[in-house]
């Protein structure tokens, strides 16, 4: 990554650094970018993660311990950062020649020409991409006057996916996943409880108008493939994101509604394992207890 400027949340100085900033431990989130010219300024994303993290807190009912660092990089970026986790554990196999399977960096630039934000729960490390928001939001009918509070909503949205780390293995039983139903329900209690977190602070924060606004950039443009014949997956796959996120924060509100947080935290720790389970909540059986049942 190219020079960076970091700066912590609260009362921190301002550091020049080379490479990217480690969390410091007397300050909240850091924030590192490469990034000069783009709609939202430095300025911006330190104030915005400085005012959702702890409503964050609030809405989870949790504190986050272990703070991550916000990097705001452009597309090329964050494709690199994606790539070279992988090219180093690949380089670090005994059979390491020819034939080794290498990451293509075009399988990520679709996602990179997308995305919004993303949480690596690897590094503990989120990603803002600015310069997506004008267009997508732009595509998808955003009045301009939003743009600034989607920002901020999916600050809030990432810091989540960041607590979610902390309290529960979930991104480790996602990966380990034997069947679509469990994979999309998995997904959806993830991505929906990050949304209904994220909703709660825009309702905090007096910016309910714009959860509906966000709700419609929701799978627009998406593309899994570029390749024209692969149109009918990304067809496929746009309502499915959606539904992820939309009835996935049904799901956890659901929940929410009959037992709060801790009920919530219960269903991460034992995930839903089905897409029924998470289209009529009331259904969810835990999969520890589905597992002795059969």
């Amino acid at each position: 990554m190219t020079t960076a400027v970091a700066v912590a949340v609260i009362a921190l100085p301002i550091a020049v650094s080379t490479v990217k900033t480690a969390a410091p431990q007397t300050g909240r989130v850091p924030v590192v970018t490469s990034v000069e010219q783009q709609p939202y300024s430095l300025q911006h994303v330190h104030e915005y993660a400085r005012q959702v993290l702890p409503l964050v807190e609030q809405a989870a009912g949790r504190k986050l311990k272990d703070l991550p660092s916000i990097l705001v990089v452009t597309r090329r970026e964050y494709v690199d950062e994606m790539v070279q986790p992988v090219q180093s554990r690949s380089n670090s196999k005994a059979d390491s020649g020819p034939s080794s399977r290498r990451p293509d960096p075009k399988q990520y630039e679709p996602l990179a020409n997308y995305i919004f934000g993303a949480y690596d729960p690897k590094d503990n490390e989120i990603y803002l991409l600015p310069e997506n928001f004008k267009p997508r939001l732009m595509t998808a009918g955003v009045p301009e006057r939003f743009h600034a509070q989607i920002l901020k909503m999916v600050v809030a949205h990432e810091l989540t996916h960041a607590l979610q780390r902390q309290e529960t293995s979930s991104k480790a039983r996602i990966s380990g996943r034997r069947s679509h139903g469990q994979y999309f329900a998995q997904r959806a209690m993830i991505e929906g409880h990050a949304t209904f977190v994220m909703n709660q602070v825009a309702r905090k924060l007096g910016i309910e108008e714009a959860i509906s606004q966000f709700e419609k950039t929701l799978a627009v443009g998406l593309t899994i493939s570029t390749d024209p014949k692969d149109e009918a997956a990304n067809e496929e796959y746009r309502p499915e994101l959606r539904s992820a996120y939309l009835d996935g924060e049904k799901f956890i509100r659901w929940h929410y509604e009959h037992g709060g947080n801790d009920r919530v935290w219960e269903i991460f720790r034992n995930p839903p394992t089905d897409k029924s389970m998470i289209l009529r909540p009331e259904t969810y059986v835990p999969a520890a207890r589905a597992g002795r049942s059969r």
